[in-house]
C-alpha cells in the first residue's frame, strides 16, 4: 500500500452515497417538497453494505458522503452490517456532509462507533439554506446539521472545511459550531441553535477528533509527550472571549513538527 510523508499507509475508502439537495440528488426518505421524486443513491444499498463490510474486514475505514436523510441511513446500515460481519474491530468509520439526519439515526453513530463530520459554517450559509428548505420544507429543516443531537446521543463528530467550498479558516468553524450563526455577527438569525456544541466540544472536533478519524492520533491532534508539536498561538484566550469574537482571534505563531513555519517565537517571550 502507498504510505504518505509520515509513513501511514493508505488506510481510507471514500464512498459517494448520495448527491446535494437543491440539485435533488440527494436521496431522501421522503419525497422532496412538492414533488414525488426523492432522489436516487448512487451505490446500491447491498452492494454499499458489501463493500463497507469488505473494507471493514481488511482493517481500512470506509468515509462515506451523505447529505440526503436517507442516504444517511443507507452510509449506518452498511456500517452497522460490516459491524454485524466482522466483530469489533479497530476501524474508524465516517459519514460526512450529514446536511439532513433522520431523528432515528441521530444515535447510531454512537452506537456504531462512527464519526460525523459536518463542515460547521455550512450551517451560516444562507443562501444554501434557503434553497435546501425549499427544496426539503420547514419540518425537515428541524434536522439539519443536528450536530448537538449526535454528541448528545453519545456520538463523535469530526469537524471538516470541505474548502474551498467554505472557507478553511477553523476559528470561523469553532465559533459557527457553537452560535450556528455567521461568524461575527451576533443579531444574525441562527440555524437551529439547540444543535450548537460547546467551545471545548468543538475544539476536539477539530483536533483530537479529526486526527483520530485520519489515522493520526499518534502524531498529532492533542499537546502529548512523542507527538509532533503541531500548535497555534493565539493573540488572545478564545475561551475567555464573548463567543462571537472567537473568529476575530489572530494567529501569531504556528508550529509543525517543533518548528515555527509562521511567525515569531521570540514575540512571544
Amino acid at each position: 500500500a502507498r504510505a504518505n510523508a509520515l509513513g501511514i499507509p493508505t488506510h481510507t475508502v471514500k464512498f459517494y452515497v448520495d448527491g446535494v439537495i437543491p440539485q435533488k440528488t440527494a436521496y431522501m426518505l421522503a419525497p422532496y417538497e412538492g414533488d414525488t421524486q426523492r432522489g436516487a443513491p448512487q451505490v446500491a444499498p447491498d452492494m454499499l453494505k458489501q463493500a463497507v463490510t469488505a473494507t471493514d474486514a481488511r482493517g481500512m475505514h470506509a468515509f462515506l458522503h451523505a447529505i440526503g436523510d436517507g442516504g444517511v441511513r443507507l452510509s449506518l446500515d452498511a456500517i452497522e452490517a460490516a459491524r454485524k460481519a466482522n466483530g469489533v474491530k479497530p476501524t474508524y468509520h465516517m459519514v460526512t456532509h450529514l446536511n439532513v439526519v433522520d431523528p432515528a439515526d441521530q444515535p447510531r453513530f454512537g452506537q456504531l462507533d462512527t464519526y460525523a463530520q459536518f463542515q460547521p459554517t455550512w450551517s451560516s450559509w444562507y443562501p444554501y439554506m434557503e434553497l435546501t428548505e425549499t427544496a426539503i420544507g420547514k419540518k425537515r429543516m428541524q434536522y439539519i446539521y443536528p450536530a448537538g443531537s449526535i454528541v448528545r446521543a453519545g456520538g463523535k463528530l469530526a469537524y471538516g472545511a470541505d474548502w474551498p467550498v467554505a472557507t478553511a479558516n477553523p476559528l470561523e468553524g469553532l465559533e459557527v459550531a457553537i452560535t450556528r450563526q455567521v461568524a461575527g455577527d451576533a443579531k444574525a438569525k441562527p440555524l437551529v441553535a439547540s444543535e450548537g456544541v460547546s467551545l471545548a466540544e468543538a475544539i476536539e472536533s477539530h483536533t483530537l477528533n479529526v486526527a483520530a478519524v485520519n489515522g493520526m492520533a499518534k502524531f498529532t491532534g492533542s499537546l502529548e509527550t512523542g507527538k509532533n508539536a503541531d500548535l497555534v498561538v493565539l493573540d488572545r484566550d478564545i475561551f475567555k472571549l464573548p463567543v462571537h469574537q472567537i473568529s476575530k482571534a489572530k494567529v501569531l505563531v504556528t508550529v509543525f513538527q517543533g518548528k515555527p513555519v509562521y511567525g515569531d517565537l521570540g514575540t512571544l517571550r
